[in-house]
């Protein structure tokens, strides 16, 4: 993987020499695909942690005696129920 980057790095410092006004537009390019990715994997990152940090929530709400058990209990078959929903497993 890296001798491929390092191929790739010495083809776009050949072009770069060869071609030095795509320079600019090129680089922006590539910072800008570099900003989406970073963007997105934090947003996956983001998102998880919520629904990791729900998700425990529940899970801990469940152990509770009485009321704020049932409650907890409730609402975890209703996440269950909506996640079915919107994502049915295949058999």
């Amino acid at each position: 993987m890296l001798a491929k980057l390092q191929i790739l790095a010495w083809a776009f410092g050949l072009l770069a020499v060869a071609h030095p006004t795509i320079v600019p537009p090129t680089v922006s390019t590539v910072v800008l695909m570099a900003g989406v990715a970073v963007s997105v994997v934090g947003w996956f990152v983001a998102n998880l942690a919520l629904t990791l940090t729900i998700a425990a929530g529940i899970l801990l709400g469940q152990m509770l005696p009485g009321p704020l058990g049932r409650a907890a209990r409730w609402f975890g078959r209703a996440w269950d129920t909506s996640i079915d929903a919107i994502l049915p497993v295949k058999s």
